[in-house]
């Protein structure tokens, strides 16, 4: 049941879009002659702008923190290639090029309701296509992290012959001892936890993803490279990450023209 806490405009707006699609249906089958889901007017969706990000300091004592870490290599993966969480899920070892130190994006894991006869909701975890085409992409992996990539997957071997008789192996890099994909939820839980434990104010798990723009906005990469591999859509959403996450360079800015005005 809605409560008046709960009737955000995401929730509306998901609910609106679900009857939608059940009403279209009904149309098609000539259950019903119209259907006025479409009509209603929705209120504006204000999407999260929390583009909280690791300080390179931060970023320096985070690594060094995960050093043991079973996610060791979830979390430099997220740090090093800017991949969204469930396209870091759904990585599969055929993905990584080793000879040319790149990774393939093509796919992402989501959670999904799925409503049971009962009126029940359970969860699944599927593997889809990416929304845009420009989620589809290669990105190139430090040289120094192909270490690590390479270590966990010797770990991961030491796990399968472990649990060999009930392994589900689906090539997945990052599974749980089973074989299984990750559900979302188990990362992002153990990434709070190690923020909390070297006492850096936490974040979200999405924010390392523009943790690794930032970085390549330090080091002046333009910003058409960067979209390209962020996977946005344009450079827009770039520019917007940009704008949040360097403040200190809009300053700068400001001091160049403090020098061509010279009042």
């Amino acid at each position: 049941m809605l409560t008046d806490e709960n009737k955000t405009p995401f929730i509306l707006a998901t609910i609106n879009k679900y009857i939608t699609t059940i009403l279209h249906e009904a149309v098609r089958k000539d259950i019903i002659k119209k259907s006025c889901a479409s009509l209603v007017k929705l209120p504006k969706v204000e999407y999260n702008s929390d583009y909280s990000v690791l300080s390179l300091s931060d970023q320096k004592k985070f690594i060094e923190a995960i050093q043991k870490h079973k996610f060791k290599c979830l979390f430099l993966m997220a740090l090093a290639t800017g991949l969204r969480e469930g396209e870091l899920l759904a990585l599969k070892w055929n993905d990584i090029d080793f000879n040319n130190n790149t990774v393939t994006v093509n796919k992402t894991i989501k959670r999904v309701p799925l409503i049971n006869p009962d009126g029940s909701r359970t969860y699944k975890l599927i593997e889809q296509a990416p929304k845009t085409k420009n989620s589809i992409r290669t990105v190139p992996i430090p040289s120094n992290l192909i270490k690590a990539i390479t270590e966990h997957k010797l770990q991961q071997n030491v796990i399968k012959m472990k649990h060999r008789d009930i392994y589900h192996d689906m090539n997945y890099i990052f599974a749980d001892n089973y074989g299984n994909p990750l559900e979302s939820k188990i990362p992002n839980r153990n990434f709070q936890s190690v923020l909390k434990s070297i006492n850096i104010t936490p974040i979200k798990f999405h924010s390392l993803r523009h943790t690794y723009a930032t970085r390549l906005f330090e080091q002046n990469v333009p910003i058409k490279t960067i979209q390209k591999l962020m996977g946005h859509k344009d450079s827009n959403t770039t520019l917007d990450i940009y704008t949040h996450v360097m403040p200190e360079e809009k300053i700068k800015a400001v001091d160049k023209l403090n020098d061509l005005l010279c009042i």
